[in-house]
This record gives C-alpha cells, sequence and structure tokens, in this order.
C-alpha cells in the first residue's frame, strides 16, 4: 500500500514578471520493498520540472540534486532540512499505519 501525497505549489515571482513553481512530491509506503530506487518514504523538490534535491528513507539525508543548489545554500540549510525530512517521514509512518488499520490490511502483504 501507498500514500502519496503532492506537496504545495507556489508560484515564485523573480526580477520582473518571470514565474517559477516550486513543488514537493512525498511517498510512502507500509514497509520497505527489495527494488532498486524504492523506499519506505521518499521526498522530491521540483522546481520548474527540474528536480532540485532528494530524501529517501535508507539514505536519510536530504540531498542537492543541481550544483547550484550546494553552491548557493549554506550547510544549516542541508541540515535543517534533513531534519524536515526525517519528521515529514515520520508523520506519513504514523499515518499510513493508521491508514492501514481503518483499511483492515495487515503489514504481512
Amino acid at each position: 500500500s501507498a500514500a502519496v501525497q503532492p506537496g504545495p505549489l507556489l508560484n515564485l515571482t523573480a526580477r520582473g514578471r518571470e514565474k517559477h513553481s516550486l513543488f514537493y512530491i512525498y511517498s510512502a509506503l507500509n514497509k520497505d520493498v527489495f527494488l532498486p530506487g524504492i523506499y519506505e518514504f521518499t521526498a522530491l523538490g521540483l522546481l520548474d520540472g527540474r528536480e532540485i534535491d532528494y530524501y529517501n528513507s535508507k539514505e536519510q539525508k536530504k540531498i542537492p540534486k543541481q550544483s547550484w543548489m550546494m553552491e548557493k545554500l549554506q550547510e544549516d540549510y542541508w541540515e535543517k532540512g534533513t531534519q524536515s525530512r526525517k519528521s515529514k517521514e515520520q508523520w506519513f509512518k504514523v499515518n499510513v499505519e493508521i491508514l492501514m488499520k481503518r483499511m483492515n490490511h495487515s503489514n504481512q502483504g
């Protein structure tokens, strides 16, 4: 069973009338599956449709996916971002368990 929740879509205006979109995608499974690239929890940040950061329950670290992000953002941004993603992971874990119970599903299959 999986729960997918898109994060907020924000329209950002930079210099003049140029518009940008920032989108976060979260996915959670009720347990780890043993497939490459599939994790119990995954978070993905998209800016204008391009991946900018990534987090999963195995690595447990917010990772920049654009070189400019690592160059322009300080180390504490990544530390705080990692803590935020860990918190979100726990929130999803609790809510997936609640959903599983309400739907009469077990973690066996």
